[in-house]
């Protein structure tokens, strides 16, 4: 409901209701078993979730801004073993648009997806995990469709020396097109502080490479030129009782030109210096 459903509508209208996931999962006996799902569903690679509840901090990534979002179709997942898991995906879109739209049925988006948990064999690096992901489509809506979108993910999280201190690693990169075609990516640090049974602290430093653009993805105010910019966002994470989450958010960019973000948590147009605060309370029931 709101303002995220023209986001996960896309093109589709300017409406402020969106079903965002609608799937029947299966598991078929093959093997160990193989977990189907048909329908509209969630996208297999990303650090972050569309739903901000899942995530350390309110304000999406730009890692999380260049990957797909939701797709409409098939995916099937198998665990090879207790440690090493495979997804293989078929869809209409690569982009959150329903295949109810004319022409959808024309476009194809197929990808796979790896992970690994390093067993507790490994030692010190026992509990670190290896994610993968690769997703090839195309954007546009009805006839237009644009040129060919692939996206490539990979995220690493090992333990730390520090008592209560997580840390994870995101590499993001997308090509539109081929050839000379545009490209981004964003590499992300996370780390995670669990300072009290109530409160965590979250860290997250991004660096972006943002390469020329038409599409309305990362873009300076030139629309010819590239624009890098790094950012860093702080969140405090308290529980303030069961099922309520209160959370305040500092957020700084600084970007060699100012940079467009079709990011529903980011100004339309940042500034080379942009700062932003939030202020969370979250009920989940």
């Amino acid at each position: 409901l709101g303002p995220d459903a023209s986001e996960i509508l896309n093109d589709d209208n300017d409406g402020e209701i969106a079903i965002k996931n609608a799937y029947l999962t299966l598991n078929a006996p093959f093997g160990s078993g193989v977990d189907v799902t048909l329908g509209r569903f969630d996208t297999i690679m990303g650090m972050e979730s569309m739903d901000y509840n899942l995530n350390p901090h309110y304000g999406h990534s730009w890692g999380y801004l260049i990957e797909p979002t939701i797709h409409e179709g098939l995916k099937a997942s198998y665990q090879l073993t207790d440690n090493i898991g495979v997804t293989a995906l078929l869809a209409n879109t690569i982009d959150a648009t329903s295949n109810t739209n004319e022409g959808e049925g024309d476009r194809k988006t197929y990808g796979f997806a790896f992970n690994t948990v390093a067993p507790e064999s490994f030692g010190y690096f026992g509990g670190s995990t290896f994610d993968f992901a690769y997703i090839n489509g195309a954007e546009g809506g009805g006839d237009d469709n644009g040129p060919p979108i692939q996206n490539y993910y990979m995220a690493f999280s090992i333990p730390t020396p520090v008592d209560k201190l997580s840390a994870g690693l995101a590499l993001d990169y997308r090509k539109n097109g081929g050839g000379e075609g545009q490209t981004d990516s964003v590499v992300g640090l996370y780390l995670e502080y669990a300072a009290s049974e109530k409160l965590t602290l979250n860290l997250r430093i991004e660096d972006v490479d943002a390469g020329p653009s038409n599409e309305g993805y990362m873009f300076d105010n030139h629309g010819s030129n590239p624009s890098d910019l790094w950012d860093l966002t702080a969140t405090a994470d308290y529980k303030l009782w069961d099922g309520v989450t209160t959370r305040f958010e500092y957020r700084y960019t600084n970007a060699d030109a100012p940079a467009g973000s079709k990011n529903a948590n980011a100004a339309s147009t940042l500034d080379e210096h942009s700062h932003s605060l939030f202020a969370n309370v979250i009920y989940e029931f």
